[in-house]
């Protein structure tokens, strides 16, 4: 069993003054995983575990910040492919897909994603 671990680019997301965002992580093709959010340079955790619907904050508050989603896929399926969204509501773009393939389905597979808030 190997671990692989994919860092993304960070993303900038525009967000619209007094609207409230939020987020969802969708694990798709049949995979265990889970994901941790939290905004960087900053201890607290905003959420872990399944990710629907978690509310980021208003759009004001986090404009400028740079929020950190890191989901660990611990089983694929028999195909080997991973398929990941981070999907933000009320933001632009508001979808994010993210595909790669595991040498053996029983590797780990840590992706890490960056966004950053932009009025």
């Amino acid at each position: 069993m190997s671990v692989n671990k994919k860092t993304a680019d960070v993303v900038s997301v525009k967000v619209k003054k007094g609207e409230i965002v939020s987020l969802s992580v969708i694990i798709g093709n049949g995979h265990i995983g889970s994901s941790a959010v939290k905004f960087r340079f900053v201890s607290d955790v905003l959420g872990q575990g399944e990710i629907d619907n978690l509310l980021i904050g208003k759009a004001e508050d986090i404009e400028g910040k740079t929020l950190r989603v890191a989901t660990r896929v611990l089983q694929a399926n028999t195909n080997k492919k991973i398929i990941l969204t981070h999907q933000f509501k009320n933001a632009v773009p508001a979808k994010f897909p993210y595909s790669d393939e595991m040498a053996d389905s029983h590797d780990v597979f840590t992706q890490v994603a960056d966004y950053k808030f932009q009025l």
